[in-house]
């Protein structure tokens, strides 16, 4: 029985990746308790612009390397390492590490504006022990208030840690962004980031840029008027630089594809996705 319910932008992100999460027991049993019926009209306007399918495969194979990268990131932290997960949504990443990496993964961090209960729960009835690792702290993740409650909720400055940001900052400024990875900033490039975000429309291949006009519209119409913001390489380079840090690795859509599924069938070339993924220090 499906258990948490999701707002309809929630719900049609896990909806798109879905494939990704079919891939495990967990994935499986955790995607059953939720339900994703108020996705159906965002669906259904994605399919009737020609642009689901593509859409799909664009999702779950974000999903897929911000996966990738984050237990990559926990093997190579060289010991115990925190994971937090800022507008962590609803998706089971915390957990999923939490299960994957119990030796290293000292505790995971989930931080969101919202924490409903029935994450918590479901967390709990599919793996005790490992939800017990995970830290729920509600909070907005550009307000000054985010540094004393993360260490309210046992998150140490002083360690190392591996940082997550998904599906954020597609609706943050700039300032704000640079501002939430100073945060994080240790000096020494003691703590991991990942960062996903959406690359200028004008940086696209001709052929992509108006499905991913029309993918950025269905959402910009509905909840977010003023236009979603977009970032490139150069701007995340030059922000952890200035920050001590410094960008490590970058995936484009069409690499994230081939590293999910081996070939290039829907992604190939240069700016042919309108979502990219990279990882850094801090």
């Amino acid at each position: 029985m499906a258990d948490l319910k999701l707002e309809p932008t929630a719900a049609m992100v896990m909806e798109l990746g879905a494939g990704v999460f079919a891939e495990s027991e967990l994935g499986r049993r955790y995607m059953a308790g939720l339900d994703l019926s108020a996705a159906a009209e965002l669906i259904d306007e994605h399919r009737r612009r020609g642009i689901l399918e593509l859409t799909r495969e664009l999702m779950c194979n974000r999903k897929a390397a911000v996966r990738r990268e984050l237990l990559r990131l926990v093997d190579q932290a060289g010991g115990a390492v925190q994971v937090l997960l800022l507008a962590a949504g609803k998706s089971p990443l915390g957990l999923e590490t939490a299960v994957e990496r119990p030796e290293r993964v000292t505790a995971v961090f989930e931080a969101d504006v919202s924490v409903p209960d029935d994450k918590r729960r479901l967390y709990a009835s599919l793996a005790p022990g490992p939800a017990g690792k995970v830290r729920f702290v509600r909070a907005d993740v550009t307000s000054p208030e985010l540094p004393a409650l993360l260490r309210a909720a046992g998150f140490d400055f002083g360690s190392p840690a591996v940082i997550a940001l998904e599906g954020i900052t597609h609706y943050i400024s700039p300032e704000a962004c640079r501002a939430l990875l100073g945060v994080f900033a240790s000096g020494e490039g003691r703590n991991a980031v990942i960062v996903e975000y959406g690359p200028p429309l004008a940086a696209l291949a001709d052929w992509v840029r108006p499905k991913a006009r029309a993918a950025f519209s269905i959402i910009e119409r509905r909840y977010f008027p003023q236009g979603m913001i977009k970032y490139d390489r150069a701007w995340f380079e030059a922000a952890l630089r200035g920050l001590g840090g410094g960008l490590e690795r970058h995936y484009p859509m069409e690499e994230m594809e081939r590293l999910r599924t081996g070939a290039n069938r829907f992604f190939s070339g240069p700016g042919s996705g309108w979502v990219e993924v990279l990882t850094g220090r801090l």
